[in-house]
């Protein structure tokens, strides 16, 4: 069993690579699964194109016994565009209708807290999307610092349909419909995401800039779930739509 941060890290950042699943091992502070998911991600050598939000809702958080949302972060080559196909990962595959922002201006780090308004000022194109997650660990059943160890669960970031050029009050509530096959469709709406998206981005501006670090323009970020995390197989083809604003598609490959 891997017990070393730093041996966990590029454990981790093979299993990324190479499909592998390992055994998780005992589980660590918030605090040290950032350690190790920062340095399993700088093996990578890439820049973070873009930020994952996990844990938006309350009953997320209670059910990890957290008090706030967890981050991840992505590459170039883990966002693609809608209609796109994915292979069966190796252990289960989870999916999540949503709401991806673009930064069209540098949020930097500073002493002073950023407030929704001056986020939203620095939002530009608006996504439709739907995200794939899985665990690099052979038992995704882990603790709040393990997940936050193994990148917040990331894996694929679909963008859909644009939906709008800025930030819009519509965002706030907007409704989504996560269909599954032409019976099954699970309701959500964007307000789950802390009960409005922008929320939400605020708290991640906020806590880069507690770590010295800021939004740059250019990245994107996943804002968190607005249907709640369901498990899908392979074979299945999925649909997300916000209002009738527009929409997401993925669908994941039959495994061989």
């Amino acid at each position: 069993m891997v017990v070393d941060a730093s041996q966990l890290a590029e454990a981790l950042f093979i299993a990324k690579g190479d499909g592998a699943r390992i055994p998780p091992p005992c589980d660590m502070s918030i605090d040290q699964g950032y350690a190790v998911q920062e340095r399993s991600f700088r093996l990578r050598q890439v820049p973070i194109a873009a930020w994952k939000l996990a844990l938006t809702s309350k009953a997320g958080q209670q059910a990890m016994g957290v008090d706030d949302p967890v981050v991840g972060r992505l590459a170039a080559t883990d966002v693609k565009t809608a209609p796109h196909e994915d292979k069966a990962t190796p252990g289960p595959l989870y999916v999540e209708a949503e709401l991806v922002v673009t930064v069209a201006r540098d949020l930097p780090p500073r002493t002073r807290s950023y407030d929704p308004s001056e986020v939203a000022a620095a939002i530009g194109p608006t996504y439709a999307a739907i995200e794939l997650c899985t665990s690099r660990f052979d038992n995704d059943d882990v603790g709040a610092g393990l997940l936050v160890a193994d990148n917040a669960f990331a894996h694929v970031l679909v963008l859909g349909d644009r939906l709008g050029a800025a930030w819009d009050g519509r965002f706030a509530a907007a409704a989504v419909t996560l269909r599954r096959a032409s019976t099954a469709r699970v309701q959500g709406s964007t307000s789950a995401v802390m009960g409005n998206p922008l929320h939400a981005l605020a708290w991640l501006a906020n806590w880069l800039s507690n770590r010295g670090q800021g939004l740059e323009r250019g990245q994107i970020v996943a804002t968190g779930s607005c249907t709640g995390v369901i498990q899908i197989c392979p074979g299945e083809k999925l649909r997300a739509s916000f209002a009738n604003m527009g929409e997401a598609t993925v669908a994941i490959a039959s495994r061989e």
